[in-house]
């Protein structure tokens, strides 16, 4: 049975979306009390399909103080499969109506959480599903580029690296009037717990270059005709500042790949890229024996496949 769990900030002061998700989980779904408690909450579970979930309550959002809620992590939640942080989306470029979901990381240090294409995929297309199932067509689903909310908070990145379990940003964007829309609470609350529970076989891929949103990335991570895995994107703006066009991002490049579960089957860069950070990454591509190719093959599934079969003959 693999095993979930996500956080709640459960104080609207610090999060104005996280308590809502919560509240809506409790009024609807039959959750159950587990002995001993969190941050002073009780902890509440909820099982389905092989899958067990748990749902933690926290004073304060966990990046916040990092440090303090990093031993309890690793002492309850140490040999879970996956846990996401339920939050809110504020700027980044984002639209004001939005679901969105990242991987956790400090592309400028060089410091990645560990992180797993399947369950990126399965949460994002989980609320897709909800989005459409209850037809809350002003909303779009994205995939957002990887960064860390612990940094505005002034907390080390090399603290990531300390908890081994993915941690994904599960959120509602981009403006108040989002984060309190019910029915956005309810969609994101419905996927939570209704996740595929399915063998996933996909070809995980890193994605480097554009913007913090990529429209391609996130259709092709909701493209069912798509197997493609995205785990971590590093948007230009976290390139150009963690200077990974210099000699010594060839470290943090091998940290970020190193953390992505079971590798990466190619590289794909945005057309905005600079050729010499591209040049950086293409040198990394060619020791792991893997592709670096443009996103827009990821238009062509067939093209995509080929190019991945056939590899290193293809570029």
């Amino acid at each position: 049975m693999k095993k979930v769990v996500y956080f709640f900030c459960y104080n609207r002061n610090f999060d104005p979306v996280a308590s809502s998700v919560f509240d809506y989980l409790m009024e609807y779904y039959s959750l159950q009390a587990l002995p001993g408690y969190f941050d002073d909450y009780n902890i509440f579970f909820y099982t389905k399909e092989g899958l067990y979930f748990e749902l933690v309550r926290t004073k304060q959002l966990i990046y916040d103080d990092y440090i303090h809620y990093l031993p309890m992590l690793n002492q309850l939640y140490h040999d879970y499969d996956y846990s996401g942080l339920i939050n809110w989306h504020e700027g980044g470029g984002g639209e004001e109506k939005l679901f969105t979901a990242h991987t956790t990381g400090d592309p400028v240090s060089g410091n990645y959480g560990n992180t797993d294409s399947v369950f990126l995929r399965k949460i994002l297309n989980s609320i897709e599903n909800q989005r459409r199932k209850y037809q809350l067509e002003e909303f779009k689903t994205f995939i957002e580029a990887t960064h860390w909310s612990g940094i505005p908070a002034q907390q080390n990145p090399e603290l990531l690296i300390k908890f081994r379990v993915p941690l994904f940003d599960i959120e509602i964007g981009s403006v108040a009037g989002s984060w309190e829309n019910q029915n956005a609470i309810q969609v994101l609350a419905e996927a939570l717990l209704n996740l595929n529970n399915e063998d996933l076989a996909l070809q995980p891929i890193l994605c480097i270059g554009g913007m913090h949103f990529v429209q391609l990335f996130s259709e092709s991570i909701l493209n069912e005709a798509i197997p493609i895995g995205v785990s971590h994107i590093l948007s230009n703006r976290f390139l150009e500042k963690g200077l990974y066009n210099e000699e010594g991002c060839k470290i943090k490049i091998e940290n970020c790949i190193r953390s992505i579960h079971g590798g990466i089957k190619a590289i794909v860069y945005h057309d905005s890229l600079k050729a010499n950070y591209k040049n950086k990454f293409r040198i990394i591509a060619e020791k792991q024996n893997i592709p670096l190719i443009n996103k827009n093959i990821l238009k062509d599934p067939q093209r995509f496949k080929e190019i991945i079969e056939i590899f290193p003959k293809c570029l």
